[in-house]
């Protein structure tokens, strides 16, 4: 079941990066800024090698006007698709404007991040994500 773990933060030994770090300075992995589609869809596979872990976080910005209802979360197994237990957002409302950075979630490399616009109005959600490895 995906998790969200609380890490020292902010440049100690072994911590992760902080909120600021993760915004301007971050030198872990950078997957491109997306939209969310109205249909599931793969939004990020980290390199396949069983036994690796990554934190994962992210950022949405609705440029919508209105509400719009997202689902995001990890694909156990890479699957095809998110089940129960694999949500980190289930239809789930978003406001107008930019959410602020949230994680870490925890990805197994052989897993993935999955996710759509429930409302599918016209891929106005975009999602930027970040990862570190873990091991």
């Amino acid at each position: 079941m995906p998790t969200r773990k609380s890490y020292a933060v902010g440049g100690g030994i072994n911590s992760l990066p902080s909120w600021r770090e993760i915004e301007t300075t971050f030198s872990g992995i950078i997957i491109a800024p997306q939209n969310l589609a109205g249909a599931d869809g793969l939004l990020w596979t980290p390199p396949t090698v069983t036994g690796t872990l990554y934190a994962v976080w992210f950022r949405l910005v609705n440029g919508a006007g209105v509400v719009q209802t997202i689902t995001l979360g990890q694909d156990v197994g890479a699957v095809g698709g998110l089940g129960v237990g694999e949500y980190w957002l289930s239809a789930e409302p978003v406001n107008h404007g930019v959410w602020p950075w949230d994680g870490p979630f925890h990805v197994p490399g052989e897993d993935t991040v999955r996710g759509l616009n429930v409302g599918g109005a016209g891929n106005v959600i975009t999602i930027t994500m970040r990862a570190v490895q873990l091991w």
